[in-house]
């Protein structure tokens, strides 16, 4: 297998189909957005990896923040069936999940775990996703405010779970 070096842009911190400790896995961080629509935002996090994550901050005012996006584009060199991963941030019940779309099509909601106040790591809760090889969008859209979030990490080791910050 190996690395998938120079397919994507290099401003995309994306290993794509690389192997390490028996595990072939797309890692994207979250702060090298493609675009990110307000309310959404890439802000300072020390805990996150790399300093940045991005956030949807629950305002002042009381009001819902929704709406915007934040979308990150990465290739996959190999093809297979990949086990979604998050690590995120929450601040409590009514701010704890997301939605995604990848390439288009929306995923099940992430998250709505009772773990708030701390990075931790969720999935998808579903079958794996069959990614062809080649370029693809992950969309993050609003659910709730008050969320953070620091890294995907796509895994074809369903076995697989992260802990901590995952390096590439």
């Amino acid at each position: 297998m190996g690395l998938c070096l120079g397919a994507a842009p290099a401003k995309e911190r994306v290993l794509a189909g690389a192997q390490g400790a028996g595990r072939d896995f797309v890692l994207l961080e979250c702060e090298r957005v493609e675009s990110v629509e307000a309310p959404f935002a890439v802000a300072a996090d020390e805990q996150a990896s790399g300093g940045k994550c991005v956030v949807l901050p629950r305002p002042a005012t009381g009001k819902k923040n929704l709406g915007g996006m934040a979308s990150l584009r990465f290739r996959v060199c190999t093809p297979g069936s990949y086990r979604l991963w998050a690590r995120v941030w929450w601040t409590d019940g009514c701010g704890n999940s997301f939605r995604l779309k990848l390439n288009g099509k929306r995923l099940p909601t992430v998250g709505q775990d009772g773990t708030y106040k701390s990075w931790h790591w969720v999935d998808l809760k579903m079958r794996t996703l069959k990614l062809a090889p080649g370029e693809h969008v992950l969309e993050i859209l609003g659910k709730e405010d008050g969320i953070k979030i620091d890294q995907f990490f796509l895994t074809t080791n369903t076995r697989y779970i992260p802990a901590g910050i995952e390096r590439s």
